[in-house]
């Protein structure tokens, strides 16, 4: 998979707009998840695959976040997306 992170502090209550062009997978993780999530470990998150755009996670508390973006790396063109914070 072909994948990119980020890493911002979020306030309870803020919405990520997700607007991607095909379906990627974008997951919302508190750092003790996003470890899990880095080995392969069962984790929670919010989010899951978007299959509509634009697409919302509401931040479920306030506090550092990691966001994970994936998309398949088999695909013959790249996933075009944006991420707005609102």
């Amino acid at each position: 998979m072909a994948q990119k992170q980020l890493y911002r502090y979020l306030r309870e209550g803020d919405t990520l707009e997700v607007d991607a062009d095909d379906e990627v997978q974008v997951y919302l993780m508190d750092l003790t998840n996003f470890r899990k999530y880095q080995s392969s470990q069962s984790f929670f998150r919010y989010g899951g695959k978007i299959t509509r755009s634009p697409s919302r996670i509401k931040v479920p508390k306030t506090g550092p976040w990691y966001i994970v973006v994936n998309s398949s790396e088999h695909r013959k063109k790249p996933v075009h997306y944006t991420i707005s914070f609102i």
